[in-house]
């Protein structure tokens, strides 16, 4: 063989050895994921970050273990964790957008909290679900100290703001259903619908004192 043709080899041996010793640390261990994810997101912004182990198939999905975050929007501290997330792309077209998922969701800031939270989601109408962008479940959800909602079950229709609808769940110990818009910039939660036999005992505790002593069930 002559001496081009060795040094070619040699040289594209060492690059391809190289580009997949550097995708291994950083896709399949957590101290290179994290140099990666550091890199591209600012500190000021991502201040906390941890994770317990990366898993990827390259072209196909990667998975992450107990993932654990600060972030910080607007100055806004927003703690969140998760049992595992990921992605997965889509299995005949690794060009389009991945599909997201996460078990085990929880969030916590200023005005709301979320906690035993799952979804699946992705960049495109009827990507990851034939209605919507994707799907939701929430177990608790509480807004500005005193709104709390359970049992959240419901459709992505958007992802800018973020709408979930039709979209049911526990409120007041009574059943709604309702679409629900969340501003996570301006940590805004609107809620509209029907909410079907509510304790109005609970309704005074957030309704104000001409209210606290009520009792009974109310539809509205």
């Amino acid at each position: 063989m002559k001496p081009f043709a060795k040094g070619f080899l040699l040289v594209s041996s060492a690059i391809i050895l190289l580009a997949t010793a550097l995708f291994l640390f950083f896709f399949e261990t957590t101290t290179g994921f994290k140099l990666m994810l550091r890199a591209l997101v600012p500190a000021k912004q991502l201040p906390e970050f941890s994770v317990e182990k990366v898993r990827t198939l390259p072209l196909r999905w990667m998975e992450l273990t107990s993932p654990r975050a600060v972030v910080l929007l607007d100055g806004n501290k927003t703690e969140i964790t998760a049992d595992g997330a990921g992605f997965q792309m889509h299995p005949s077209n690794p060009f389009k957008a991945p599909i997201f998922w996460v078990e085990n969701l929880n969030i916590k800031s200023r005005a709301i909290s979320i906690s035993g939270a799952e979804f699946k989601i992705g960049f495109e109408p009827a990507q990851a679900v034939p209605a919507g962008f994707g799907l939701i479940s929430i177990g608790n959800l509480k807004a500005q100290s005193k709104y709390a909602l359970r049992d959240i079950r419901g459709i992505i229709t958007s992802i800018d703001p973020i709408v979930l609808k039709p979209v049911e769940g526990k409120f007041l110990d009574g059943a709604f259903k309702a679409e629900i818009t969340y501003h996570p910039k301006e940590e805004n939660l609107v809620v509209k619908g029907v909410l079907t036999d509510a304790d109005m005992a609970e309704f005074g505790k957030i309704a104000g004192d001409q209210f606290k002593n009520s009792k009974g069930r109310f539809q509205t």
